[in-house]
């Protein structure tokens, strides 16, 4: 039970004898407290609070402590007595918490573990190189990994630009270090790239490094090269290559040039060439390839390198010929010569001049040769071809000579010998041959080419100079015996010719002849004539000719037989001088007369042609008679049409020819020429069909004629003797049976019908305009006319009132060939513009004054007259109004004679001008402003009509004199033009249809530029600082010397902790006006540090006050800041002094004493002194004690304590002291200097030890 117990021992015996009882003893029990609970075990990350969660005690208070022995640096609570206080491990490990809960002298206590995860370390990073040239790569020092952290997971490095808004850092995803920055592209301007790293753990979180900054210096560009000359043929200059201005970069450029031969060449630097420009000098290729020459600058900007473009000088080789330059050839025999060069791409033309006994003329070529050269004389030719070699665009200037020498070759011609008879024999020389071309001496070889028929060939080849023999023809057909000869020649190169042919024609011996005649001389005229005829056969010849064929068309169809034989025998050989005659009559036909001869038609002759051929002479012999043939031809002719009138074109007129044969011969070749009718035909009489008008036939032809439009419009066709008509003539032809006309001229016949067709013409206007809409305005009009008669039309006449006929202009219609008519289904478009007047604006409309062609339209009537073909005259007519929609409209502007307001009284001169702007003249004109009572005078109207024509220009003036408030209130008007001031003018008018126009208006803004000033003065009541506490009071007038007021005044004054003011404020208040000026006041107490450190600013020994001053113009703007500074001298009174003191030591008796001094500095003055120099002959005095703040200044309330110890020395006792008898005198000196450096006066001090040293000697003497 709670509460306080007393408790008495008695002892009591078995006698009953008095008890003995003890003295009361109390026991005091309490209640116990809450018992407690600790929570469960936690687990958290280094040096992160985690809260605990030990229960609440209802009666008794709580405890949290560390029971598992770390030291109390290695955890913190941050409420031990709250049950949730946060537990923070500053070192990894498992803790043991326990929560006690006592009420004063009963406790509860519980436990749990908090396990700390072990610390991220070595998350620091640092910069190697900290300045990196644009796109470099941020160089780092090397870092070692983070660990702890309770397991690494992810680094992320992120990076912000110090001059990008709000300089975020922004993510990278890999764990590697940042690659390269990005280019920066802001010449002249240094960016600072701000990197850190961020460590993500597994279990705690992230942990970020602290942060590394590179400067970034600006990108540098360099442009690309340029050079005069780019390509060079094999030896010349480039000229300066221009290496352009570089830009980017930072605080200046270096250059260096590099080079390298050909494309993947090593770049290496020029020695010197460190300019902006390189002259690379002259350039020569020696070699047979193309050289590149590759040059690019280096440019260097604060130690940042770019290798700017690159540049190429192209050097092409010189090619050269390095096949063979010379060559032999035999004449006329083909040359062939291919060149080469080293230099690939190499182009080769040549030339060859005419050479003398060179058969050849002169030529030019492209690449290989290949010529048949041809010496013409006996002795060797030499032939110079000139190459020019051309390689990548580059000529080589050297040419090359290629010498040919052409040897001489025989050259024979073909020869045929055709005098060889029926002996046989034939010789031929074949040097006389050769000699016919070239004279070359030769010789020569042969073949001959077999032939069975000829006899006397030989072997078949043969050689020599002469050719000889005896052919002879073993049969009766001609033979040849062909001997192929090849010459070679006797001179130089011993040329073989081109091979050559002599052909022997050998002759057929036998021969054999045919004769024939007729007895009748006299023509035949009629069928039934009698022709006889006679046919002689001979042999001419020795052979005899067996199987001898005869034959004549006109007396049998059969071989003739029975000839009468004369000369020889009658067996069936024509022999040698025998006579065959053959006998016969031919019977005249009347196809013979019809046909006009035999065989061949219209030949007037009857021909008959005997033939023979016999076995020995199979090739066939003729011979003919002829007799002449006579005939006689007429015939008439007629022409008819059933047509009455022609009334329209492509009328079918059709009509009929009559031929009649009235001769006593049949008519070939009838041809009837009628031009009118291309449809002739041949419908009856041709009885048998035999294309011939025989005698008493009668043939009729049928025809057609469309009539032409032509005929119509001409009212007549070209064959025509009277107008209206339309006439026909048919023309017709034949041929005598001997083939020539029957007629000379000849016979005709004709048709002539009357011509009866309608006319008629339509015409109309348009034109593409919608609208008239100003003066000046072309409007294309169109007038079409179209034929929609029978026939054309004659001397189109159009007359326009708009458009004279010299304005008009015929644009189509008139088809091909024109014929200046208009044709039937014909339309004529005629263009012409008319151009509107300003009257048509300004009257609304083209017709006279009060015609209702003023009501809004431009009206035109185009009449249109013409002549039919019958001389009748032709009219039409059409009109086209088109409305006039004129645009109306002006323009208000408003100028002033100043272009700026600068003070309050200044008078503006303004001036009003009005325009017409339109296309139609403006009434009613009327002008307002509100700035001004009256407006002056209108100036402009010409013509004093009171109309703003489209040329007026009208005219108002006015004055304004500017206001303070203008100025002060930042414009008349600052609500919508502040800073301005506004002045609107505007003006209304009617348009020429009587509208009225909506109202213009222009607004002039003069820029206020007004000088909107102030300047501040200070002044103190002090004109020295002597010492702290001193109190300054400062004065501040500000005051307006601009031209209009300023507002929101501010006064700022650091070292003025408080001002007071302004005074002078008038109405209106808070406005600075005009020469108006604001007093402020304020204190100031001057520190110690003020006087310490001789100045308040700079050690300059003054006390310098600063007060700066902000306004507002009127448009709210700042007008500036200006500054007054007010120094007023520093001069306290600085001062020292110093102490020696033997620490209590006054004497000293022997040799080795030691005395300990002290030296005291104090400062005894009004300002802290510095560079405190202490000097002691005997002793190396050592400060000890004192500088309080350890500023190494003697300061005011500071005393300063040097000490050291002299040992005194024997002489100091033997002379009885230092320099005074019996005394030891020691003396200190200080000097120092005041904050501004300025020496102060040395102090000393002097302390003395009295020597008091015994003289006593004893004598001893020895004897050995």
């Amino acid at each position: 039970e709670v509460g306080t117990h007393t408790f008495i021992f008695t002892v009591r015996t078995t006698a009953n004898c008095t008890a003995s009882v003890s003295t009361p003893v109390q026991v005091i029990v309490n209640a116990l407290p809450t018992p407690a609970t600790s929570g469960s075990d936690k687990t958290t990350c280094f040096d992160t609070p985690i809260a605990l969660t030990g229960n609440t005690p209802s009666t008794g208070n709580g405890v949290w402590t560390v029971t598992s022995g770390q030291a109390a640096s290695a955890y913190v609570f941050s409420a031990p007595n709250s049950p949730t206080s946060n537990f923070t491990g500053k070192a990894s490990g498992e803790f043991t918490v326990r929560w006690t809960i006592s009420n004063g002298s009963c406790s509860s206590f519980s436990e749990s573990k908090v396990t700390v995860r072990e610390e991220l370390i070595n998350n620091v990073i640092a910069g190697a190189v900290t300045e990196v040239c644009s796109g470099g790569t941020p160089t780092f020092s090397p870092m070692p990994a983070p660990s702890g952290g309770s397991g690494v997971t992810v680094i992320r490095w992120e990076r912000a630009v110090s001059n990008n808004n709000g300089a975020t850092f922004s993510g990278y995803t890999s764990t590697s270090v940042p690659g390269p920055v990005p280019n920066n592209l802001d010449p002249g301007t240094i960016r600072i790239y701000r990197y850190r790293r961020i460590v993500f753990t597994q279990l705690c979180g992230s942990f970020t490094s602290n942060v590394v900054e590179f400067k970034v210096y600006p990108v540098i560009n360099s442009p690309t090269p340029t050079a005069p000359y780019t390509t060079i043929c094999y030896s010349g200059i480039s000229g300066l290559i221009n290496g352009g201005n570089a830009s980017g970069g930072f605080n200046g450029y270096t250059y260096q040039w590099q080079k390298a031969l050909n494309a993947g060449g090593t770049f290496t630097d020029i020695a010197g060439a460190t300019g902006a420009d390189y002259d690379p000098g002259s350039f020569t290729n020696t070699s047979s390839a193309v050289e590149l020459h590759r040059y690019r600058r280096v440019v260097t900007s604060n130690g940042c390198i770019v290798n700017g473009p690159e540049i190429a000088i192209t050097v092409n080789p010189r090619p050269a010929l390095t096949s063979a330059t010379t060559a032999t050839t035999c004449s006329n025999n083909n040359f062939s010569y291919t060149p080469t060069s080293a230099v690939a791409n190499t182009t080769f033309n040549w030339s060859r001049a005419t050479v003398a006994n060179i058969n050849n003329t002169a030529a030019i070529g492209a690449g290989a040769i290949n010529e048949t050269l041809i010496n013409n004389g006996t002795a060797p030719v030499n032939v110079t071809y000139v190459y020019t070699l051309t390689a990548n665009g580059c000529q080589n200037p050297t040419t090359y000579n290629v010498t040919v020498t052409v040897n001489p070759s025989p050259r024979g011609t073909n020869a045929t010998i055709t005098d060889l008879n029926c002996t046989g024999s034939f010789t031929y020389d074949l040097q006389n041959n050769i000699n016919q071309t070239t004279s070359v001496p030769s010789t020569f070889t042969w073949n001959i080419a077999p032939n069975a028929n000829v006899s006397g060939i030989g072997t078949g080849t043969g050689s020599g100079s002469v050719i000889n023999g005896t052919l002879y023809n073993n049969t009766s057909v001609a033979q040849q015996v062909v001997y192929t000869v090849t010459p070679t020649a006797n001179t130089t190169g011993s040329c073989a010719g081109q091979p050559f042919t002599v052909t022997v024609n050998v002759p057929v011996c036998p021969g054999m002849t045919i004769t024939k005649t007729t007895t009748r001389t006299a023509a035949v005229t009629t069928a039934g004539d009698l022709i006889p005829y006679t046919i002689v056969i001979r042999n001419t010849a020795n052979a005899n000719q067996s199987n001898v064929v005869v034959r004549d068309p006109f007396l049998s169809a059969n071989p003739l037989t029975n000839p009468t034989k004369t000369g020889g025998n009658q067996d069936n050989i024509l022999e040698r001088g025998e006579i065959w005659t053959y006998i016969g009559t031919y019977v005249v036909t009347q196809a013979d007369l019809d046909n006009n001869g035999k065989p061949q038609i219209n030949s007037g002759q009857i021909v008959n042609t005997a033939s023979v051929t016999s076995t020995e002479l199979p090739a066939t012999q003729t011979a003919s008679t002829t007799v002449n043939v006579l005939a006689a031809s007429t015939y008439t002719v007629a022409k008819n049409s059933s047509v009455t009138a022609i009334t329209t074109a492509g009328q079918v007129v059709p009509y009929e020819i009559t031929v009649a044969n009235t001769g006593n011969t049949a008519i070939s070749n009838l041809l009837i020429s009628d031009p009118m009718l291309t449809n002739i035909i041949l419908f009856s009489g041709d009885n048998n069909t035999n294309q011939k008008l025989d005698k008493g036939e009668t043939w009729i032809y049928r025809g057609s004629h469309t009539v032409l439009q032509s005929d119509l419009d001409a009212n007549r066709n070209s064959l025509a003797v009277t107008a209206g008509t339309i006439r026909n003539v048919v023309t017709v032809s034949g041929r005598k049976p001997n083939g020539d006309a029957v007629y000379v001229t000849p016979p005709t016949a004709e048709k002539i019908i009357p011509i009866n067709a309608p006319g008629s013409i339509e015409v109309k206007k348009n034109s593409i305009t919608p609208s008239i809409v100003k003066a000046g305005q072309v409007v294309p009009y169109t007038i079409t006319i179209a034929n929609t008669g029978k026939v054309a039309v004659s001397n189109i006449t159009v007359a326009d009132p708009l458009l004279p006929m010299a304005a008009l202009s015929l644009y189509s219609g008139d088809i091909a060939p024109a014929n200046g008519k208009l044709d039937v289904n014909e339309t004529w478009t005629y263009r012409g513009n008319y151009t509107v007047t300003q009257a048509d604006i300004d009257n609304n409309g083209n017709g006279p004054v009060g015609s209702p062609l003023r009501n809004g339209f431009l009206r035109n009537t185009a009449i249109v007259t013409g002549i039919y073909p019958n001389g009748n005259a032709a009219s039409a007519n059409d009109t086209f109004d088109i409305p006039i929609n004129a645009f109306s409209a002006y323009s208000i502007q408003k100028t002033a004679d100043l272009t700026q307001i600068t003070a309050a009284g200044q008078e503006v001169k303004y001036t009003i001008t009005v325009k017409n702007t339109g296309d139609a003249a403006l009434s009613n004109v009327v002008v307002t402003d509100p700035m001004f009572a009256t407006l002056g005078a209108r100036q402009g109207d010409l013509n004093n009509n009171n109309k703003l024509d489209l040329t007026e220009t009208w005219t108002y003036a006015g004055s304004y004199i500017v206001k303070q408030t203008d100025l002060d209130a930042n414009g008349n008007n600052p609500a919508l033009h502040p800073g301005m001031l506004s002045n609107t003018a505007s003006v209304r008018a009617t348009n020429s249809a009587g509208t009225v126009m909506p109202i213009q208006s222009s607004t002039l803004l003069i820029p206020l530029n007004t000088t909107s000033s102030f300047i501040i003065t200070k002044t103190a009541n002090q004109t020295q600082i002597t010492t702290a506490g001193q109190v300054v009071t400062y004065t501040l007038a500000v005051r307006n010397t601009g031209t209009n007021a300023v507002r929101s005044v501010v006064v700022t004054d650091p070292m003025l902790t408080s001002i007071t003011g302004p005074t002078g404020d008038a109405a209106p208040t808070g406005v600075l006006d005009r020469n108006e000026t604001w007093v402020y006041t304020g204190n100031y107490t001057v520190k110690q540090s003020d006087l310490d450190n001789n100045g308040n600013i700079t050690p300059n020994g003054q006390l310098s006050n600063t007060v700066n001053v902000t306004a507002n113009k009127p448009d709210g703007s700042s007008a500036g800041t200006v500054s007054a500074i007010l120094n007023i001298p520093i001069n306290p009174t600085a001062s020292y002094s110093v102490a020696k003191s033997s620490n209590g030591v006054t004497n000293v008796t022997k040799a080795g004493d030691l005395i300990p001094y002290t030296a005291t500095i104090r400062n005894t003055g009004a300002v802290a002194i510095q560079s405190i120099v202490v000097s002691d002959p005997m002793v190396n005095l050592a400060y000890t004690s004192g500088d309080a703040n350890t500023n190494g200044k003697l300061d005011l309330t500071e005393t300063w304590v040097y000490s050291g110890s002299y040992s005194v020395t024997q002489a100091d006792i033997d002379n009885n002291g230092n320099g005074t008898s019996g005394k030891l005198i020691n003396e200190v000196t200080v000097i120092a200097r005041k904050v501004d450096g300025t020496l102060l006066p040395e102090v000393k001090a002097t302390n003395s030890v009295n020597v008091l040293s015994t003289a006593a000697y004893a004598i001893t003497k020895a004897s050995p």
